[in-house]
Order: structure tokens, then sequence, then C-alpha cells
């Protein structure tokens, strides 16, 4: 009986532990770390020389997955137009910013998005929607970028509320 409650209280603190890392780096840097990194579970934030480096908890990935789908199936209930870009990477040099967002969308733009495999800032609009889950603190603001990158609405989701913020 012992052993099962401990096995819980584990189980309980893992879930609710992700780990952040802060780097310093420049825009060279911070491609150099997308390279090596790739499209694995690493979510990377770089504002002007601070790159975060944070491993999403069980908690941050069921959350993500859940609001995701509920976006699709109200946007599919609509018959609305959409593309689903995951966590795609945004990354702007001009701006010496970039992040991947948990989840985003293109709702009017969805129509300029059809089809294409990789996001190009100069031809392609930003997500309409971009959803933050939010189970630790970030050490990097990330609402900041994406207001930069031009994403009009973000979704944030924290403590099981889902509060939506326009940008």
């Amino acid at each position: 009986m012992k052993t099962r409650k401990m096995r819980a209280l584990a189980l309980k603190r893992a879930v609710a532990t992700e780990e952040r890392f802060l780097l310093y780096t420049d825009w060279r840097g911070y491609g150099k770390i997308l390279d090596a990194i790739g499209t694995g579970h690493t979510r990377v934030t770089y504002d002007t020389g601070r790159l975060e480096l944070l491993s999403p908890s069980p908690e941050h990935k069921i959350s993500k997955k859940l609001l995701g789908s509920l976006v699709e199936i109200v946007l599919d209930d609509r018959a609305t137009g959409y593309v689903a870009g995951g966590s795609t990477t945004f990354r702007r040099k001009a701006l010496d910013k970039g992040l991947e967002p948990d989840e985003c969308f293109w709702i009017e733009n969805c129509k300029s998005m059809v089809g294409v495999k990789r996001w190009i800032p100069r031809i392609h609009p930003p997500p309409d929607l971009a959803i933050e889950i939010e189970v630790s603190e970030s050490i990097i603001s990330r609402l900041p970028i994406l207001a930069a990158l031009g994403v009009p609405e973000v979704w944030r989701f924290r403590k099981g509320v889902v509060v939506p913020l326009g940008l």
C-alpha cells in the first residue's frame, strides 16, 4: 500500500514538472540550436539574445492536445475553413525574435496557407490564432514576441482557464 502511494506521489510531481533553461546567444546561435534540436519535443523561445529551452511536461502536452482538438471541433462544426499549424517555428531575423506556439491556426488567412510546407515571413501571413499552454512560468515573455510577429489573437491556458487575448 505504501509503495502505491509513493508511486502516485512521484507521478503527480512528474506531471507538474517542466524544465526550463535560459541561454544567451545571437541570431546565428539560435539557428544552430534549432537545427541541432530538430523537430523534437523541446520548445525554443528566442528574444534579442536570450534563448529559453522548455521540456514540456505531460500535463502541458495533454492540455495542448485537448485545447487544439477543441478548436478544430468548433471550426469543423461551424464549417469554417482553417489550416492547423501545430507548433510551427515562427522566426524573424529583422525582429531578432522567434518561437513555436503550442498550437496555431490560420482561419481568416487559411486559403493562403493551403499546401504550404514551410512558413516564410515575407510571403505568408502569421497565424490568426496561437494557443499558449502555461503549466510553469516562462522565463521569456512569449506574448510580446507573438505580437511582434503579427499574431492577432492568443488563447492562454493557465490553471485550467482559457483566456483569449487580442494582441
